[in-house]
């Protein structure tokens, strides 16, 4: 079993209705899980968990790296705070946040040097 830094259900009215979870690393966010089942999407929970994750990124100055399947309804949601896509797969996005971001690099944190490392492996 995968082990997260942040595990929360997410509870409507005293019901399990999705789950949220990243990992918080010296230096990045990753692995973002936002799932929520569909009669509660699009109601701003979204926006609420993505609010969170992305004023931790800038509180802490460290960029979030994660993957979601290109079939994902969330990813317009994500475009929409910020977060880019930087690569892809067959079947996933590679998105990224962050606030820093001059020409895909973040000066502070060297991402460029980050990405190639997680890229060409």
């Amino acid at each position: 079993m995968q082990k997260y830094t942040c595990f929360q259900k997410i509870l409507l009215h005293d019901k399990v209705v999705g789950f949220f979870a990243y990992n918080e690393h010296a230096d990045r966010i990753s692995e973002i899980s936002l799932q929520l089942i569909e009669d509660v999407r699009n109601k701003g929970i979204e926006s609420f968990y993505l609010s969170h994750i992305t004023s931790l990124s800038k509180d802490t100055d460290k960029p979030i790296f994660f993957n979601t399947y290109k079939s994902d309804p969330i990813q317009e949601i994500y475009k929409k705070f910020g977060f880019k896509i930087y690569d892809q797969s067959r079947t996933h996005f590679l998105m990224s946040f962050n606030q820093n971001d001059v020409n895909g690099i973040n000066n502070t944190n060297n991402t460029r040097s980050y990405l190639n490392r997680i890229c060409l492996k």
